[in-house]
Protein backbone atom coordinates (compact mmCIF):
# COMPACT_ATOMS: atom_id res chain seq x y z
CA UNK A 1 0.00 0.00 0.00
CA UNK A 2 0.88 3.44 -0.38
CA UNK A 3 2.60 5.17 2.90
CA UNK A 4 2.58 8.89 1.58
CA UNK A 5 0.95 11.37 3.75
CA UNK A 6 -1.55 13.62 2.81
CA UNK A 7 1.11 16.04 1.35
CA UNK A 8 3.50 13.12 0.06
CA UNK A 9 5.11 12.62 3.09
CA UNK A 10 6.93 9.82 3.55
CA UNK A 11 5.17 9.50 7.31
CA UNK A 12 2.52 7.60 8.91
CA UNK A 13 0.91 8.31 12.53
CA UNK A 14 -0.67 5.69 14.31
CA UNK A 15 -3.04 7.13 17.11
CA UNK A 16 -5.27 6.01 19.56
CA UNK A 17 -3.99 2.75 20.26
CA UNK A 18 -2.54 1.59 23.56
CA UNK A 19 1.23 1.03 23.23
CA UNK A 20 3.21 -1.83 24.08
CA UNK A 21 6.66 -0.12 25.48
CA UNK A 22 8.60 -2.93 26.79
CA UNK A 23 6.79 -4.41 30.06
CA UNK A 24 4.50 -1.16 30.26
CA UNK A 25 1.56 -0.19 28.21
CA UNK A 26 1.29 3.62 27.42
CA UNK A 27 -1.18 5.56 25.83
CA UNK A 28 1.01 7.21 22.83
CA UNK A 29 0.93 7.62 19.34
CA UNK A 30 3.48 6.23 17.57
CA UNK A 31 5.19 7.84 14.52
CA UNK A 32 7.05 6.21 11.53
CA UNK A 33 9.18 7.56 8.43
CA UNK A 34 11.54 6.21 6.06
CA UNK A 35 10.82 2.01 7.37
CA UNK A 36 11.64 3.31 11.21
CA UNK A 37 10.07 4.56 14.44
CA UNK A 38 10.63 8.02 14.43
CA UNK A 39 8.63 8.94 17.30
CA UNK A 40 6.46 8.32 20.61
CA UNK A 41 4.66 10.68 21.31
CA UNK A 42 1.97 12.27 23.56
CA UNK A 43 -1.89 11.34 22.14
CA UNK A 44 -3.03 13.90 19.50
CA UNK A 45 0.39 16.33 19.90
CA UNK A 46 1.80 15.81 16.55
CA UNK A 47 1.52 18.23 13.77
CA UNK A 48 2.99 17.04 10.65
CA UNK A 49 1.20 16.00 7.75
CA UNK A 50 0.95 12.12 7.71
CA UNK A 51 -0.56 9.13 6.98
CA UNK A 52 -3.19 8.06 9.61
CA UNK A 53 -3.71 4.91 10.72
CA UNK A 54 -7.10 4.73 13.61
CA UNK A 55 -5.44 2.58 16.18
CA UNK A 56 -8.46 3.06 18.70
CA UNK A 57 -9.40 0.53 20.76
CA UNK A 58 -6.55 -1.84 19.95
CA UNK A 59 -3.10 -2.25 21.00
CA UNK A 60 0.12 -1.41 19.41
CA UNK A 61 3.00 -4.54 19.88
CA UNK A 62 6.22 -4.60 18.58
CA UNK A 63 5.85 -7.23 15.56
CA UNK A 64 6.54 -11.18 16.18
CA UNK A 65 9.37 -12.60 15.81
CA UNK A 66 9.61 -16.63 15.32
CA UNK A 67 12.65 -18.12 15.80
CA UNK A 68 11.36 -21.98 14.91
CA UNK A 69 9.23 -21.70 11.84
CA UNK A 70 9.75 -24.93 9.86
CA UNK A 71 7.09 -24.39 7.37
CA UNK A 72 3.92 -22.38 6.40
CA UNK A 73 1.40 -21.87 4.07
CA UNK A 74 1.32 -25.76 3.32
CA UNK A 75 4.95 -25.62 2.76
CA UNK A 76 7.74 -27.07 4.54
CA UNK A 77 11.40 -25.47 4.28
CA UNK A 78 13.27 -28.58 4.61
CA UNK A 79 11.65 -30.11 1.01
CA UNK A 80 10.35 -26.94 -0.13
CA UNK A 81 13.07 -24.38 0.45
CA UNK A 82 11.86 -22.62 -2.78
CA UNK A 83 8.75 -21.54 -1.59
CA UNK A 84 10.63 -18.76 0.64
CA UNK A 85 7.99 -16.14 -0.80
CA UNK A 86 4.73 -17.78 -0.04
CA UNK A 87 5.77 -18.57 3.25
CA UNK A 88 7.19 -15.07 3.84
CA UNK A 89 4.27 -13.33 2.49
CA UNK A 90 1.85 -15.64 4.59
CA UNK A 91 3.42 -14.72 7.33
CA UNK A 92 2.03 -11.34 8.10
CA UNK A 93 -1.67 -11.86 8.60
CA UNK A 94 -0.39 -14.08 11.99
CA UNK A 95 1.19 -10.65 13.36
CA UNK A 96 4.92 -12.50 12.35
CA UNK A 97 7.41 -9.62 11.07
CA UNK A 98 10.35 -11.25 10.92
CA UNK A 99 11.59 -14.95 11.58
CA UNK A 100 14.40 -17.63 10.98
CA UNK A 101 13.18 -20.21 8.38
CA UNK A 102 14.45 -23.51 10.25
CA UNK A 103 15.87 -26.43 8.07
CA UNK A 104 15.58 -29.97 10.27
CA UNK A 105 17.76 -33.13 10.46
CA UNK A 106 17.95 -34.80 6.70
CA UNK A 107 20.45 -35.80 4.88
CA UNK A 108 23.72 -33.84 4.65
CA UNK A 109 22.51 -33.39 0.91
CA UNK A 110 18.91 -32.39 1.47
CA UNK A 111 20.09 -29.91 4.10
CA UNK A 112 23.18 -28.79 2.15
CA UNK A 113 20.73 -27.84 -0.38
CA UNK A 114 17.79 -25.92 1.47
CA UNK A 115 19.97 -24.08 3.29
CA UNK A 116 21.78 -23.34 -0.07
CA UNK A 117 18.11 -21.99 -2.17
CA UNK A 118 16.99 -20.19 1.27
CA UNK A 119 20.00 -18.41 1.45
CA UNK A 120 19.78 -17.23 -2.23
CA UNK A 121 16.12 -16.41 -1.68
CA UNK A 122 17.24 -14.73 1.46
CA UNK A 123 19.97 -12.66 -0.74
CA UNK A 124 17.21 -12.08 -4.03
CA UNK A 125 14.62 -10.32 -0.86
CA UNK A 126 11.37 -11.62 -0.18
CA UNK A 127 7.75 -9.65 0.44
CA UNK A 128 6.22 -10.00 3.64
CA UNK A 129 7.87 -10.98 7.13
CA UNK A 130 11.56 -10.57 6.45
CA UNK A 131 13.89 -13.37 7.42
CA UNK A 132 17.25 -12.61 9.69
CA UNK A 133 18.68 -15.40 8.66
CA UNK A 134 18.20 -19.47 9.19
CA UNK A 135 18.04 -21.59 11.88
CA UNK A 136 19.44 -24.99 11.63
CA UNK A 137 17.64 -27.03 14.02
CA UNK A 138 19.88 -30.68 14.37
CA UNK A 139 21.31 -32.67 12.84
CA UNK A 140 23.30 -32.84 15.59
CA UNK A 141 20.71 -33.79 18.46
CA UNK A 142 20.49 -36.68 20.81
CA UNK A 143 18.70 -39.53 19.32
CA UNK A 144 16.40 -40.77 22.09
CA UNK A 145 15.16 -37.00 21.84
CA UNK A 146 15.23 -36.58 18.67
CA UNK A 147 11.07 -35.85 18.40
CA UNK A 148 10.17 -35.73 14.70
CA UNK A 149 13.54 -35.73 13.39
CA UNK A 150 14.29 -39.24 11.25
CA UNK A 151 16.20 -41.15 13.16
CA UNK A 152 18.43 -42.59 9.69
CA UNK A 153 19.91 -39.03 9.98
CA UNK A 154 20.69 -37.83 13.16
CA UNK A 155 24.31 -37.86 13.79
CA UNK A 156 27.19 -36.44 15.57
CA UNK A 157 28.56 -32.99 15.14
CA UNK A 158 31.12 -32.68 12.48
CA UNK A 159 32.37 -29.31 12.14
CA UNK A 160 33.20 -29.47 8.50
CA UNK A 161 29.69 -29.76 7.71
CA UNK A 162 28.43 -27.06 10.09
CA UNK A 163 30.75 -24.46 8.43
CA UNK A 164 29.67 -25.51 4.61
CA UNK A 165 26.07 -24.00 6.19
CA UNK A 166 27.83 -20.53 6.71
CA UNK A 167 29.62 -20.65 3.59
CA UNK A 168 26.21 -20.35 1.72
CA UNK A 169 23.82 -18.85 3.72
CA UNK A 170 23.71 -16.19 7.23
CA UNK A 171 22.78 -19.00 9.58
CA UNK A 172 21.50 -17.17 12.74
CA UNK A 173 20.76 -20.00 14.70
CA UNK A 174 21.85 -23.72 15.30
CA UNK A 175 20.21 -26.30 17.92
CA UNK A 176 22.38 -28.88 18.93
CA UNK A 177 22.35 -31.45 21.92
CA UNK A 178 25.35 -30.52 23.42
CA UNK A 179 26.59 -34.07 25.28
CA UNK A 180 27.14 -34.90 21.53
CA UNK A 181 31.38 -35.64 21.03
CA UNK A 182 32.96 -32.75 19.81
CA UNK A 183 29.88 -30.13 20.55
CA UNK A 184 31.76 -28.04 22.68
CA UNK A 185 34.27 -27.26 20.37
CA UNK A 186 31.52 -27.19 17.94
CA UNK A 187 29.58 -24.49 19.93
CA UNK A 188 32.63 -22.46 20.02
CA UNK A 189 33.35 -22.23 16.51
CA UNK A 190 29.47 -21.34 15.71
CA UNK A 191 29.68 -18.55 18.38
CA UNK A 192 33.06 -16.96 16.71
CA UNK A 193 31.22 -17.13 13.23
CA UNK A 194 28.06 -15.16 15.35
CA UNK A 195 25.81 -17.64 15.25
CA UNK A 196 23.61 -17.72 18.30
CA UNK A 197 23.49 -21.43 19.53
CA UNK A 198 20.87 -23.12 21.47
CA UNK A 199 20.18 -26.59 23.48
CA UNK A 200 17.52 -28.96 21.96
CA UNK A 201 16.83 -32.52 21.32
CA UNK A 202 19.04 -33.06 24.18
CA UNK A 203 19.43 -35.69 27.21
CA UNK A 204 22.21 -33.65 28.72
CA UNK A 205 22.86 -32.97 32.46
CA UNK A 206 23.53 -30.10 34.27
CA UNK A 207 27.06 -30.23 34.07
CA UNK A 208 27.20 -30.61 30.53
CA UNK A 209 24.59 -27.38 30.20
CA UNK A 210 26.95 -26.00 32.04
CA UNK A 211 29.86 -27.05 29.62
CA UNK A 212 27.96 -25.41 27.08
CA UNK A 213 27.06 -22.48 28.00
CA UNK A 214 30.96 -21.69 28.78
CA UNK A 215 31.39 -22.60 24.90
CA UNK A 216 28.70 -20.11 24.12
CA UNK A 217 25.28 -21.55 23.78
CA UNK A 218 22.84 -18.71 24.65
CA UNK A 219 19.42 -20.48 24.47
CA UNK A 220 17.05 -23.12 24.25
CA UNK A 221 14.88 -25.02 21.80
CA UNK A 222 11.57 -25.50 22.43
CA UNK A 223 12.49 -26.17 26.63
CA UNK A 224 10.82 -28.88 28.49
CA UNK A 225 10.20 -30.73 24.94
CA UNK A 226 12.25 -33.47 23.65
CA UNK A 227 14.91 -32.81 26.77
CA UNK A 228 15.55 -34.64 29.47
CA UNK A 229 12.79 -34.21 32.34
CA UNK A 230 13.05 -32.39 35.40
CA UNK A 231 14.14 -33.68 38.92
CA UNK A 232 15.04 -33.18 42.41
CA UNK A 233 18.23 -34.68 41.28
CA UNK A 234 18.91 -33.60 37.91
CA UNK A 235 17.21 -30.70 36.49
CA UNK A 236 17.93 -31.53 33.20
CA UNK A 237 18.23 -28.92 30.18
CA UNK A 238 15.24 -27.82 31.19
CA UNK A 239 16.07 -26.99 34.90
CA UNK A 240 19.06 -25.18 33.62
CA UNK A 241 17.74 -23.07 30.79
CA UNK A 242 14.24 -22.60 32.64
CA UNK A 243 13.83 -18.52 32.47
CA UNK A 244 14.88 -17.48 28.76
CA UNK A 245 10.84 -17.37 28.11
CA UNK A 246 10.27 -17.37 23.88
CA UNK A 247 7.12 -18.46 22.57
CA UNK A 248 8.41 -21.70 20.42
CA UNK A 249 7.67 -25.19 18.85
CA UNK A 250 3.95 -25.52 17.69
CA UNK A 251 1.82 -25.81 14.87
CA UNK A 252 -0.06 -22.89 16.31
CA UNK A 253 -0.20 -19.33 14.46
CA UNK A 254 1.60 -17.09 15.97
CA UNK A 255 -0.88 -14.93 17.04
CA UNK A 256 -2.77 -17.70 18.51
CA UNK A 257 0.11 -18.89 20.88
CA UNK A 258 -0.04 -14.98 21.98
CA UNK A 259 -3.50 -15.62 23.13
CA UNK A 260 -2.74 -18.40 24.45
CA UNK A 261 0.09 -17.41 26.43
CA UNK A 262 -2.01 -15.02 28.53
CA UNK A 263 -4.80 -17.46 29.21
CA UNK A 264 -2.84 -20.06 30.35
CA UNK A 265 -0.60 -17.86 32.32
CA UNK A 266 -2.35 -15.22 33.63
CA UNK A 267 0.38 -12.93 32.43
CA UNK A 268 0.25 -9.28 31.15
CA UNK A 269 -0.44 -8.35 27.04
CA UNK A 270 2.94 -6.66 27.42
CA UNK A 271 4.80 -9.82 29.11
CA UNK A 272 3.28 -11.71 26.35
CA UNK A 273 4.81 -9.45 23.87
CA UNK A 274 8.18 -9.49 25.83
CA UNK A 275 8.35 -13.66 24.77
CA UNK A 276 6.61 -12.80 21.17
CA UNK A 277 9.03 -10.24 20.34
CA UNK A 278 11.99 -8.77 22.01
CA UNK A 279 13.38 -12.08 23.47
CA UNK A 280 13.71 -13.61 20.58
CA UNK A 281 15.01 -10.18 19.29
CA UNK A 282 17.85 -9.89 22.35
CA UNK A 283 18.69 -13.90 21.55
CA UNK A 284 20.18 -13.20 17.91
CA UNK A 285 21.43 -9.80 19.36
CA UNK A 286 19.00 -7.76 16.98
CA UNK A 287 18.52 -4.31 18.24
CA UNK A 288 16.80 -2.95 15.63
CA UNK A 289 13.32 -5.47 15.53
CA UNK A 290 11.40 -7.07 18.55
CA UNK A 291 10.54 -3.19 20.49
CA UNK A 292 9.08 -0.36 20.03
CA UNK A 293 12.06 2.28 20.41
CA UNK A 294 12.87 5.45 18.64
CA UNK A 295 15.64 3.66 15.45
CA UNK A 296 13.53 0.43 15.44
CA UNK A 297 12.74 -0.86 12.41
CA UNK A 298 8.79 0.07 11.21
CA UNK A 299 7.81 -3.88 12.28
CA UNK A 300 4.45 -3.18 14.06
CA UNK A 301 1.50 -5.27 14.58
CA UNK A 302 -1.81 -3.69 16.16
CA UNK A 303 -3.90 -6.30 17.87
CA UNK A 304 -7.71 -5.60 18.60
CA UNK A 305 -9.83 -6.06 21.60
CA UNK A 306 -9.68 -9.63 21.67
CA UNK A 307 -6.33 -10.12 20.86
CA UNK A 308 -6.57 -10.70 17.18
CA UNK A 309 -4.63 -9.04 14.72
CA UNK A 310 -5.62 -6.08 13.12
CA UNK A 311 -2.91 -4.94 11.11
CA UNK A 312 1.00 -5.44 10.31
CA UNK A 313 3.73 -3.15 8.95
CA UNK A 314 6.42 -4.26 8.04
CA UNK A 315 9.76 -1.31 7.59
CA UNK A 316 7.34 0.83 7.59
CA UNK A 317 4.86 -0.04 5.29
CA UNK A 318 1.25 -1.64 5.95
CA UNK A 319 1.12 -5.26 4.63
CA UNK A 320 -1.72 -6.78 6.47
CA UNK A 321 -5.13 -4.71 6.80
CA UNK A 322 -8.59 -6.01 6.56
CA UNK A 323 -10.35 -3.34 7.87
CA UNK A 324 -8.88 -0.67 6.14
CA UNK A 325 -7.62 1.08 9.14
CA UNK A 326 -4.88 2.92 6.92
CA UNK A 327 -6.90 4.99 4.84
CA UNK A 328 -9.55 5.84 7.16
Amino acid sequence: MNQAGPNGSDITLISGASVVIGRSIIAADVVVGNGHIVGIVAPDTFGSDARPIDGRGCTLAPGFVDLQLNGAAGFDFTTEPDRLPEIAAALPRTGVTSFLPTVITSSAEQMALAISVIGAGMRSGVAGARPLGLHVEGPFIAGLRRGAHPARYVRDPDADEALRWLSTASVALVTIAPELPGAPELIRQLVAAGVTVSVGHTAASVAEIAVAVAAGVTGATHLFNAMGTMSAREPGPAGARTGDGVLAGSVLRMEDAFRNLIALTGCSVADASVAASSTPARLLRRDDVGAIRIGARGDLVLLDDRLRVAMTMIVGIVVHDPDDRSTS
